[in-house]
């Protein structure tokens, strides 16, 4: 933020993602004034990969800055506000043919404005005297983006892909499973303190650095046994521990025997950490198409730590390509969102401008 000004030449584009909570602090209050310094327009949003349709939770601060001299600012929203939203292009809303269809986006097929969906928060004014209060697409008042709000709504969590589509290994007696299985010590001491989902859950917890090595707060644990009610099956092992516990020591044989009970209970639900290459595909990277990998020198700890660290490549993809365009628009098509990446959209836009100026030539 130092420097920026110091620049001979700045870049024309800044992309800045942070965790929730950066929009408040005051180290945001010197990035704004440093952007704002140094010529940039600035827009601050706050996206969780639920948006897309993708079912984790991992709501982010991201802001998009443009050099106004060199490439122009943003036609929309205006500078200090925080939206719960990504705007579209012109050129995804082409074959709209009325103003009644045209709405900004996230997915076509999906929920796009987070901003209403919770309590209101205050309006931060900050020293720099730009606030980070959070506007609606009409630009009204909004509430701070929740995606508890997001997952409570029906409708919009229909939206939301299920797990199954994200998992590679379903069968609890895979061999593969055996380093991903929970160990019995954690499992018996700290099993009720999982966040614990199935492949038909649309959801999952973020996935922190710590997942793999710390139990609570780092991600989700995945139940393989699907017909195994979780909280039934957890009420009766906490029985029997409670049981044991309670014994004197003369009963240890039987107290012994209860634990043991009760950890062949928890062992039935077949709970598992998610793979590295599950949890890389909730981040966005295309496993699928083989255009990503991790290196085969790194360890299991490393990946899930480098994945902690990352970024949802499919969320910063959208945000790049708005951050790109010189067109507001409105709604991105769906089969634009599914089926094309950044080089696809680029290929496209090229040959229609040709199309365009070989009819003007004629």
């Amino acid at each position: 933020m130092d420097i920026l000004p110091k620049l001979t030449h700045p870049p024309n584009y800044i992309l800045l993602e942070n965790v929730k909570g950066f929009e408040e602090s005051d180290s945001r209050d010197l990035l704004v004034e440093a952007l704002a310094g140094a010529g940039y327009e600035f827009q601050e949003l706050m996206i969780t990969p639920l948006q897309l349709g993708i079912p984790n939770s991992r709501m982010r601060y991201y802001c998009l800055a443009r050099r106004v001299e060199k490439v122009g600012g943003f036609v929309k929203p205006v500078t200090g506000t925080l939206i719960g939203y990504i705007p579209s292009t012109e050129e995804d809303s082409d074959d709209q043919e009325n103003d009644t269809e045209k709405q900004d986006f996230v997915d076509g097929r999906r929920q796009g404005d987070l901003s209403g969906l919770s309590t209101p928060v205050a309006a931060k004014k900050q020293r720099t005297g730009i606030s980070t209060s959070t506007v609606t697409k009409d630009g009204n008042a909004a509430a701070k983006p929740d995606e508890n709000a997001l997952l409570a709504d029906p409708m919009l969590a229909l939206k939301v892909d299920t797990l199954d589509q994200y998992i590679e290994f379903k069968d609890v007696n895979d061999p593969r499973m055996e380093r991903y299985m929970i160990p019995d010590k954690t499992l018996l001491k700290y099993g009720r303190l999982f966040d614990i989902v199935k492949e038909t859950t649309r959801r999952s917890c973020c996935f922190t650095k710590g997942y793999y090595h710390f139990v609570e707060s780092t991600g989700s644990i995945f139940q393989m046994v699907t017909d195994k009610d979780t909280a039934t099956t957890f009420d009766e092992a906490e029985a029997l521990k409670a049981t044991a516990a309670s014994r004197p020591e003369t009963e240890s044989s039987l107290a012994q025997e209860e634990t043991t009970q009760a950890l062949n209970l928890l062992r039935t639900l077949g709970l598992r950490y998610f793979t590295e290459n599950e949890v890389a595909r909730l981040m966005g990277f295309p496993l699928t198409e083989g255009k990503f990998s991790f290196p085969k020198s790194t360890t299991l700890k490393q990946r899930y730590r480098v994945l902690g660290n990352s970024i949802n490549v499919k969320v910063v993809g959208e945000l790049v390509k708005y951050l790109l365009t010189d067109k507001p628009g409105f709604e991105r098509k769906k089969e634009v969102v599914e089926k094309e990446d950044v080089k696809e959209v680029e290929a496209k836009a090229e040959a229609k401008a040709e199309n365009e100026k070989a009819l003007e030539e004629k």
